[in-house]
């Protein structure tokens, strides 16, 4: 099997997650990662070395990384607000891009990315790592089924205690900080992948000082009368759970729902629970999903095709018109 050979462009946290599990993926590569910090690269690069294969080159620049003939697809962990220049300068590249959620800010963003990589002929997909989980999946194909009837309500949560600090990636606004978009996202997600688009939403937040939203509420209605409740904060605590009540049964996805790996199921009134080892971080099953595209030759993954991401950054650009949350 032909190795997969990544990049990894911006080093922070999330992408030190995604690199332990990279290089423990059968047929993937971390082939090079880069900063705009030479000595934060060389680390990043020697802490995830294997003895195998020769050391992940270092570069101090986005775009040396960019040039890099070696590199096959892009994994892309800088801060939304640098999404769409990041994601159009790799394709531009000709490389694949998985792309951290949210793929963009705005809709017209994520239709910009989807246009050119179309036109540059590249693979590109938003790393919404839950869709990938065995837990998320078995809950899909649990609906999809039929068994457990049609959904009546979905109820999720994803909110922690942050320490607001204007000037770090989750809370600033130049940066795309918020709750919606970092951690709303994922019960919107779960939402919109079991139910499909909203005919309706109502949504409340509490804006913060500097204007973005600390706390944010949503209520969507769908077809056949199915409802979902969701909430995300990044200033106070919540259950971090989801609860799917159908028209045979309940699914409860126990906290914490987005990453979590175990699901509970009463059908017909019995209780059955479920339980998923996920691979090391859990990053390992998203990341052997672009492989398998990239060797299939796609440009679009067919679990989450660009289309969702649009339909997702809709519903979410309908949450920030409402709350008054707007992005320069």
């Amino acid at each position: 099997m032909q190795i997969i050979r990544w990049g990894i462009l911006g080093l922070g946290k999330i992408a030190h997650s995604f690199a332990a599990d990279l290089i423990e993926v059968e047929g993937a590569r971390l082939q090079a990662v880069g900063s705009r910090d030479q000595e934060k690269a060389n680390a990043f690069a020697k802490a995830y070395s294997q003895d195998d294969q020769p050391m992940p080159t270092a570069y101090s620049s986005y775009e040396e990384l960019l040039q890099d003939p070696e590199i096959d697809v892009v994994y892309i962990a800088t801060p939304h607000a640098l999404h769409l220049s990041n994601t159009l300068a790799s394709l531009d590249h000709g490389k694949a891009v998985l792309c951290e959620k949210p793929l963009g800010l705005n809709q017209a963003q994520i239709q910009r990315m989807m246009q050119r990589a179309q036109q540059q002929k590249c693979f590109l997909m938003e790393a919404m790592w839950m869709q990938f989980l065995p837990h998320f999946r078995f809950v899909q194909r649990l609906i999809q089924s039929g068994d457990f009837g049609a959904i009546r309500n979905i109820t999720a949560d994803f909110s922690f205690e942050g320490n607001f600090d204007p000037e770090s990636r989750l809370y600033a606004k130049s940066l795309g900080g918020g709750a919606l978009l970092d951690v709303g996202i994922y019960p919107l997600y779960l939402a919109t992948a079991l139910l499909g688009p909203p005919q309706k939403v109502q949504a409340k937040a509490l804006l913060l000082e500097n204007g973005v939203d600390g706390s944010v509420s949503i209520r969507t209605n769908h077809a056949q009368g199915a409802t979902a409740n969701l909430s995300a904060s990044i200033i106070e605590k919540g259950p971090l759970t989801a609860r799917i009540s159908c028209e045979n049964g309940l699914i409860k996805i126990p906290r914490p729902f987005y990453k979590g790996d175990r699901v509970i199921t009463i059908l017909h009134g019995k209780e059955t629970h479920h339980d998923f080892g996920y691979v090391l971080k859990g990053y390992a099953h998203e990341i052997a999903h672009v492989n398998a595209a990239l060797h299939a030759g796609k440009l679009e993954s067919e679990a989450l095709p660009l289309q969702r991401s649009l339909e997702l950054m809709e519903l979410m650009d309908q949450v920030k018109e409402q709350i008054g949350l707007h992005y320069a």
